[in-house]
């Protein structure tokens, strides 16, 4: 992570269980200035926060962390926000975000912060953030120090980062759900008897209009909790249905009693009958569906008062065999400006409303727990930090139910997208139309709404957000930023793709690992696409490793980073030395999909094509080319002419540091390069190296334990340059990938290359 060094303040939050102190020691020998603290400071460049690594006794003092993290993040915000820094958090919720492993039971009250680390990534883009889930299990402090440091000094661009036990390091991706609609028009959950749902926030809204969608499939008992208590209006509102008429009306009853009303008062007024107006609508709606239903005005969040209220409830109908939870508020404004206040406001309505759901049922046989959860708390959102905050802890606390009651309990956390259908005023829907995003209509929501509480095999946590025509689920909106990462480059002796790659004595970067590290951040940064392509591959001053000093050369990784939202993403690299200098430049394209398959390779031409008469031993004595073992693949040189080559390359024991996930096997890219420098040997007598890469696409893997045909055309362009197209083919003659356009430059013999 960029940020932490060259003299920034680094501010450790301390855990009480000694990591903190130890990361500080670790950060320090490693030239940073880190300090433990017991509180964060506006001074702070970074801000690494542990105070959910905690002994934590209590539900309260789990809950408690979210709070505070908050108010350190509004310590440093307006900072974050102007100058950039870093700021991140560790939890522990089982090393996956309690996606894959189950979090400890109270851990669960602290997953808040993930949903501040994400909003604070789309509110300060000049910061570098990350939430980090480590699973503590049998580490000691020491060891749990050095595992945050390696993901603070040698991990990528994700920002949430999950570290197991075992040393495993996972990242939460999105699925597409294809299966989606076809669950939505299926029947109902085939329940014997009528269900007796508890739902908070289901007299209005999206929530009202969900429970309807339900009531049409299973004529369920409801119990339908609001604030709102239901009064008669007035009698000279009835009949008016518009806001100015109903304050006229107000305004003259009160002129002829004699009475004064404020204007807040008024407009007060005026919301409690509409609001009573669309509950009274919804009890009716219900009632002519087919559903049994109690409206209970209560704060969800007063557990005694739910009690006492329930009672004469379950006398009649039995127990409650189910949870809507659906009650939330708003109050948005960035972190900087948002007050505790506020936070509390909205966080509480959210958490203790579900705290309160679940203790006031503790002792009923649930089979449905649905939470309202939002989109906010899966990608963040501007001013919504309390909000992503709390959906984030409805979605892990799902989780944890979901693994607690089994698979008698069909348990959901839907973190839904906005919704179309009047829910939305038209001011925000055309925001949101230019942010991008499609909104939910209201029959597919609430459709959608149906299927998954009648899901019993499908995933806790869900995204459901509006669809197009002619692209998938959109949850987010266009977004365009610049993110950095730093590279620190190992000493050639320690590393075989530096010690093994000299020109002219001097170990030089690789251009086929500067593409891999392009490959590798794009898929660090949007981990759920898929890498179609990697174009404009420039060499603007190659990079060598100085040896003189023994220190570690620094390189700044710098990407422009444009995306749709979810389907696609564009993102421009450059990297830098610690001049500044540009050594390598890059655009990468991703999408949910990679581009078809060719199904024709690139054919070998003809013209004069005759067998090599060199072999592998002739070209790797360094006459010819420069490599040592570790990017020794040719192993045979089967076929040249006027306009191509054909080679057969293979790893061994000594390049199969190449073959790794989620990168481009750089030595077996470069094999290809080497191809088209021995070709050009061959065909002009002269040395070339590459200056830039067109375009690199991979259709499938290359295989390691299988040979693989390079087959290269190419052409000479002008006194200096060859142009080349490259593609590697399986045994079975697919092809698996693809070099276009790469261009190769004459140069000295003695091809010094200057940094």
């Amino acid at each position: 992570m960029p940020g932490l060094w060259d003299g920034a303040a680094v501010e450790i939050m301390d855990d009480g269980t000694g990591i903190a102190s130890a990361l500080a020691g670790r950060m320090q020998a490693a030239g940073a200035q880190a300090r433990a603290v017991t509180a964060i400071s506006a001074e702070a460049d970074a801000v690494i926060w542990l105070d959910a690594l905690k002994t934590i006794s209590t539900d309260e003092e789990a809950l408690s962390v979210n709070r505070r993290a908050f108010e350190a993040a509004k310590m440093v915000a307006a900072k974050m926000a102007q100058q950039g820094g870093v700021f991140v958090t560790v939890q522990d919720t089982g090393g996956s975000f309690g996606l894959a492993d189950a979090p400890a039971s109270r851990s669960v009250w602290t997953a808040g912060l993930t949903g501040l680390v994400k909003t604070a990534a789309r509110e300060w883009p000049k910061a570098a953030v990350k939430a980090i889930d480590l699973d503590r299990t049998g580490l000691t402090a020491e060891t749990a120090a050095d595992r945050i440091f390696r993901e603070l000094a040698e991990g990528g661009p994700e920002v949430e980062v999950g570290l197991q036990r075992g040393g495993s390091r996972v990242t939460p991706v999105l699925e597409l759900d294809p299966a989606l609609a076809a669950r939505a028009s299926g029947g109902n959950s085939g329940a014997e008897e009528r269900a007796v749902l508890l739902v908070s926030g289901g007299a209005r809204g999206v929530t009202a209009a969900a429970i309807a969608a339900l009531a049409r499939k299973e004529r369920p008992r409801l119990i339908l909790l609001g604030r709102t208590p239901l009064e008669e209006e007035p009698a000279v509102c009835r009949g008016i249905a518009d806001d100015a008429g109903m304050k006229r009306a107000l305004l003259e009853q009160a002129k002829a009693e004699g009475a004064v009303i404020g204007l807040a008062e008024l407009g007060r007024r005026v919301q409690r009958i509409v609001m009573n107006r669309e509950i009274a609508g919804n009890l009716q709606t219900l009632r002519e569906l087919g559903a049994e239903v109690v409206y209970v005005p209560v704060d969800v969040q007063n557990a005694e008062a739910l009690r006492e209220a329930l009672r004469p409830i379950r006398a009649k109908w039995g127990p409650v065999t189910g949870i809507v939870h659906g009650a939330g508020v708003l109050a948005d404004k960035a972190i900087a400006d948002k007050t505790i206040e506020q936070f509390d406001y909205v966080f509480d309505t959210k958490v203790g409303g579900l705290r309160t759901l679940l203790a006031v049922t503790e002792n009923d046989p649930l089979t449905l727990i649905c939470l309202f959860s939002s989109v906010s708390a899966r990608s963040g959102n501007a001013g919504q930090a309390d909000y992503a905050m709390a959906n984030e802890v409805l979605n892990k606390c799902a989780q944890a139910e979901a693994i607690r009651r089994g698979p008698g309990c069909i348990v959901k956390s839907i973190n839904w997208g906005p919704w179309d259908g009047g829910m939305v005023s038209p001011l925000l829907k055309k925001h949101f139309e230019q942010r991008g995003v499609n909104l939910i209509p209201l029959e597919a929501g609430t459709a959608a709404f149906v299927a998954e509480t009648a899901d019993a095999g499908g995933p806790v946590e869900v995204v459901i957000g509006g669809r197009s025509a002619d692209r998938p689920t959109l949850i987010e909106g266009a977004s365009e930023k610049t993110w950095t990462a730093e590279l620190f480059l190992p000493e050639a002796s320690l590393a075989p793709w530096l010690n093994d790659h000299r020109i002219g004595g001097s170990a030089v970067v690789p251009a086929a690992m500067a593409m891999d590290w392009f490959v590798r951040a794009a898929k660090a940064a949007y981990p759920y696409l898929d890498v179609k392509r990697c174009s404009n591959l420039n060499v603007k001053k190659g990079i060598v490793v100085a040896a003189e000093d023994g220190a570690r050369k620094r390189l700044t990784l710098t990407c422009s980073d444009r995306t749709d939202g979810l389907a696609q993403a564009w993102l421009s690299f450059e990297l830098r030395g610690e001049g500044g200098r540009v050594h390598y430049a890059a655009d990468v394209e991703m999408g949910m999909e990679r581009d078809a398959i060719p199904t024709e390779p690139l054919p070998l031409p003809h013209a004069g094509i005759e067998p090599w008469d060199w072999q592998p031993s002739d070209v790797y004595d360094g006459s010819k080319l420069f490599h040592g073992p570790a990017f020794q693949v040719i192993r045979e040189l089967t076929l040249s002419g006027s306009e191509g080559a054909e080679a057969k390359l293979g790893h061994d024991a000594m390049t199969a540091w190449s073959d790794r996930d989620g990168g481009i096997d750089p030595a077996m890219i470069d094999g290809g390069l080497q191809l088209s420098r021995l070709w050009g040997i061959r065909t002009f007598g002269e040395l070339t190296l590459p200056t830039k890469i067109g375009s690199y696409a991979a259709y499938r893997p290359i295989p390691l334990n299988q040979p693989v045909v390079c087959r290269l055309q190419s052409e000479r362009r002008g006194r200096y340059k060859t142009v080349s197209q490259l593609t590697w083919l399986n045994e079975q003659g697919e092809v698996a990938a693809e070099l276009r356009d790469v261009e190769m430059h004459i140069v000295p013999n003695q091809e010094q290359v200057q940094e």
